[in-house]
């Protein structure tokens, strides 16, 4: 059934001179393969949810993306969303099809200041090997979970790591995060092929010992500066002694490690 309010049997829309998109205006329209509406500037919650057959999805105009908007669209490859400021809980779940995203605007991952925060934003993009958000102030809860096909990510302005953030990224090689402050549970758990890792000076804040379970056991710690750029000389001596001064979560102070890095 279609619970949208397009009939589920749409196959291409095209309106020019629409600027807002309701709830769930195009949900479950499983046969929807192109949506041509250039002027909109708001799209509700799940409008596109389940159009399994959408290829395309370019709205330069819109600067907030609610929960589930184009939630399990399978087909979806190609999107513009270049003008967006802030996404929700779920946008492009299991969107599988989708490769490549840039979102060189987003700084925020909720919606609205009453709204849940971005848990799940990309969780099951298995396709997705490509991620650029230079913006972001943070990565959200399971926001890349099982997004198998990551080989790199860097997120420049991120202070924070969620939980599950890159749960089960089995191809994940490479991850910068020069103003990481906090990693949460289960951040990295099964990234079974993350060998290299950027962090800042200062260690961040690890929430628990299951951070990195299941990475590769040879790893390479980078540690930046404020800039960006690799440490050297007196600036790395101390902090790599910070880092390895951190005993809580199982560590031992003075080996040389952290967190097995």
């Amino acid at each position: 059934g279609n619970n949208g309010v397009f009939p589920g049997s749409i196959v291409s829309v095209k309106i020019p001179g629409l600027t807002a998109i309701g709830n769930g205006a195009f949900m479950y329209c499983k046969e929807l393969t192109t949506a041509e509406m250039p002027e909109v500037t708001q799209i509700g919650m799940k409008a596109f949810a389940y159009c399994e057959k959408l290829t395309e999805a370019a709205f330069p105009q819109v600067e907030v993306l609610p929960q589930y908007a184009f939630a399990y669209c399978s087909a979806l490859e190609k999107i513009d969303f270049s003008g967006l400021k802030a996404a929700g809980q779920g946008v492009f779940m299991n969107c599988k099809a989708l490769k490549e995203v840039s979102l060189p605007e987003l700084t925020a991952l909720q919606a609205a200041a009453n709204s849940d925060y971005a848990i799940n934003l990309f969780r099951g993009c298995t396709a997705l090997q490509t991620i650029s958000m230079p913006k972001a102030g943070s990565v959200s809860n399971s926001m890349f979970y099982g997004c198998t096909a990551l080989t790199a990510v860097s997120f420049p302005q991120a202070a924070s790591i969620g939980i599950s953030a890159f749960y089960g990224c089995s191809n994940l090689a490479e991850a910068s995060f020069p103003k990481a402050a906090e990693v949460g549970s289960q951040a990295f758990y099964n990234c079974t092929k993350l060998t290299s890792l950027k962090l800042p000076a200062d260690p961040p804040s690890v929430s628990n010992s299951e951070v990195f379970r299941g990475c590769a056991s040879k790893r390479s710690l980078t540690l930046l500066g404020t800039d960006g750029n690799t440490l050297t000389g007196d600036a790395l001596a101390a902090a790599q002694a910070a880092y390895d001064g951190v005993t809580e979560n199982g560590n031992a102070a003075g080996d040389g490690r952290w967190y097995g890095w």
